[in-house]
């Protein structure tokens, strides 16, 4: 699930966007879990870049378009 989740925000067009917004989509608790953890995978990698402005503000993810790091199911392992 975490590496299905990971492969959409991937492949989103989107180049900017907000945690906020993508907590909106989820309905669960499991499917805000699963936002979190894939969210804090592709900032370790560097494919995220995170910005907040201030406690309690909106975090705004960006794009890092020149990082070209890769997840692979087998990393997504240590999640189960």
């Amino acid at each position: 699930f975490l590496m299905d989740f990971l492969e959409f925000l991937i492949h989103q067009q989107k180049k900017h966007f907000s945690f906020r917004g993508l907590l909106q989509k989820q309905y669960t608790k499991a499917d805000v879990v699963v936002t979190f953890l894939a969210c804090l995978e592709l900032i370790k990698i560097g494919r995220l870049a995170v910005k907040q402005e201030g406690t309690f503000r909106d975090i705004h993810l960006d794009w890092n378009e020149e990082c070209t790091t890769t997840i692979t199911r087998e990393d997504m392992e240590q999640y189960d």
